[in-house]
């Protein structure tokens, strides 16, 4: 097999395209070298992506109704300021976004992680904390146990080491102390209730600068509780970043 050596990796690659397409990452059709290359989706896929935009509450990163204006804090945050002091969603969480999570939490397919990675790179937010992001520990939400045992995995550690190349995520800061209930049909109420001294902050926290990563925000009590946790542990600041954020009207 030494032969193999006196060939180029490009031409190899080109070799593997031919012998096996490359197929959407979503929808499994097939796509052109250079749409694998770029994020792994086809056309019709992309064009059903919806990136959240810069124009949000500076503090939790709620969508403002008007695209135009200046970013402020929201009404929200003014009466119920967040411990945490920045929050951001990448895309919406429905259509090809919503299946890339799904396979990978639920159907087992990690190819997902490649497109996952590449669409967040291309995000605008990524650029809002680029410059403070090496004196960050970054931080998945943690899953219980019994989800551990369940999937045999994390999907907020997976995607985290994907859509941050070189940059150390640290899972054993945070843990979950007890198990809770599934948080998709409960009100706002019942998931405060629910994640309430749900989270063990290990030794390690004190005096970090901490970036929470979830999947998707929904409530943010999840996230709330975290930042609570972390921070009565000694962390200096906590911020936060979700891959995607469920539309209001699914609250």
């Amino acid at each position: 097999m030494g032969w193999l050596s006196t060939i180029s990796p490009c031409l190899i690659d080109r070799l593997m395209d031919i012998l096996f397409p490359p197929l959407c990452a979503c929808c499994l059709a097939p796509i052109m070298p250079e749409e694998k290359e770029s994020t792994g989706l086809c056309t019709g896929c992309l064009s059903k992506i919806s990136p959240l935009t810069p124009h949000c509450c500076s503090v939790c990163g709620t969508p403002f109704h008007s695209s135009s204006g200046i970013d402020h804090v929201c009404g929200d945050c003014i009466k119920n300021p967040p411990e945490f002091t920045w929050l951001r969603s990448l895309f919406w969480y429905h259509g090809p976004i919503r299946d890339l999570v799904c396979d990978l939490k639920f159907r087992f397919k990690f190819h997902t992680l490649n497109a996952i990675g590449a669409l967040t790179r291309k995000t605008v937010f990524l650029e809002e904390f680029n410059e403070a992001l090496p004196q960050m520990t970054i931080v998945p939400i943690p899953v219980s146990r019994s989800r551990m045992q369940e999937r045999g995995f994390n999907q907020a550690l997976l995607m985290a080491r994907e859509i941050f190349p070189g940059q150390t995520v640290s899972y054993n800061l945070l843990t979950r102390k007890r198990e809770v209930r599934q948080q998709a049909s409960l009100s706002l109420e019942e998931r405060q209730k629910n994640v309430r001294g749900s989270f063990l902050a290990r030794d390690g926290v004190r005096g970090r600068k901490i970036l929470l990563f979830d999947d998707v925000f929904t409530t943010g009590s999840t996230i709330k509780e975290a930042t609570r946790t972390l921070l009565a542990a000694g962390a200096v600041e906590v911020r936060a970043l979700t891959f995607a954020r469920t539309p209001k009207k699914e609250n």
